[in-house]
């Protein structure tokens, strides 16, 4: 048999009162769930093609309670790019400023395939950024190509920020 001693709300909190004799109410559920749940840990763009120098993968989670890094890329050409003399492609976080993610030597965007970048578990992808893929030339200036598809699927996980 069980007693209920207490209603728990938002201000109360669930983890603080983890028991079998409190009920919580809705707003105590949400508020647990926004800060403790998992976000669909991928970010993806399946539709990348032509005509603009730059194209936005998506954007990293906002929460300030957790620290993202990345897990893997995966870089699906379907059509070869070519045109405007694109060279090569380069992925970075912090809306194209930060980290660099997907370097010229990890996918050919030139030729048709699949390419795996895995991450090195310690490069971290700042919350509420975006990832942007830039399409370069040979010097590394930024260009439009005139031909080609592709897919960007960005993988990451998550741990609880220090308190």
């Amino acid at each position: 048999s069980i007693t209920v001693t207490k209603f728990v709300d938002e201000a109360d909190g669930l983890a603080n009162n983890d028991d079998d004799t409190s009920i919580p109410t809705s707003a105590a559920v949400i508020d647990y769930v926004d800060t403790n749940a998992g976000d669909g840990n991928l970010i993806r763009n399946g539709s990348v093609g032509t005509g603009a120098t730059t194209v936005t993968i998506g954007t990293v989670p906002s929460n300030a309670n957790r620290i993202y890094y990345l897990l893997k890329v995966v870089v699906k050409v379907t059509v070869a790019f070519s045109g405007n003399g694109v060279d090569h492609i380069i992925v970075s976080e912090d809306g194209g400023l930060g980290t660099q993610i997907v370097a010229d030597a990890d996918a050919d965007a030139l030729n048709t395939g699949t390419y795996v970048i895995e991450g090195d578990g310690a490069t971290t992808l700042e919350n509420g950024e975006t990832i942007l893929l830039g399409f370069r030339d040979s010097s590394n200036n930024l260009v439009a190509p005139t031909a080609g598809a592709m897919s960007v699927s960005v993988f990451y996980g998550w741990e609880d920020a220090p308190a």
